[in-house]
């Protein structure tokens, strides 16, 4: 069940720029910003799979990122989201690390 909600975003988040790739025409027309949202969360999900506690690190990047653009674009939904998303990978990694824990006792 855990691996599931470690791969969650990341698999969202895939999805989400691959359709939009399709209708932009193709992922060179993508920002360095789009291509950060595309890494961190498969970069998270690979470390917390892997049983890397630390591997939380990205995602809550990628949520601190998505917090100062709702700060400085002024958009209160970006801001929402990127303390949900922050909230989400600080439990991912807090889960992960208990279950590393306790299999190591």
């Amino acid at each position: 069940m855990k691996r599931v909600l470690y791969t969650m975003p990341a698999v969202m988040v895939v999805i989400f720029y691959g359709m939009l790739a399709l209708l932009a025409g193709g992922f060179a027309s993508f920002q360095i910003r789009a291509w950060l949202m595309i890494v961190m969360p498969v970069a998270s999900a690979v470390l917390l799979l892997a049983g890397l506690w630390w591997g939380c690190v990205p995602g809550m990047c990628l949520g601190g990122l998505l917090i100062s653009m709702g700060l400085y674009g002024g958009s209160n939904l970006a801001m929402i989201g990127g303390g949900a998303v922050f909230a989400y990978y600080l439990v991912m990694g807090i889960l992960c690390f208990a279950d590393v824990r306790k299999n190591t006792r």
